[in-house]
């Protein structure tokens, strides 16, 4: 099996969703179009542990002018997870 956590970034456009916040339930109305979502990111692509990521958060700007996004997971005070910073440059 696999130890690492899969992790993976969504990009997600409300514009065309219906409005549900006075909705109390979903489940007796069918009549409502989603969120629509793209993948950006999975971290199981990338060849290497990634542990539970807790935090995210834009980061420094490159000197290309695209902007980075960092992910961080802690370790839990457990000897058996790792704390990590992952730095991803944001592709435009």
């Amino acid at each position: 099996g696999r130890l690492a956590c899969t992790i993976k970034i969504y990009e997600t456009d409300i514009s065309n969703a219906t409005d549900i916040k006075s909705n109390p339930s979903l489940q007796k109305n069918t009549a409502f179009t989603p969120a629509t979502k793209k993948l950006l990111l999975n971290m199981d692509q990338l060849g290497i542990y990634t542990d539970n990521v807790e935090g995210m958060t834009f980061g420094p700007t490159l000197p290309n002018g695209h902007k980075t996004l960092i992910c961080v997971a802690d370790n839990n005070f457990s000897p058996l997870q790792k704390t990590q910073f992952l730095l991803f440059e944001v592709i435009p």
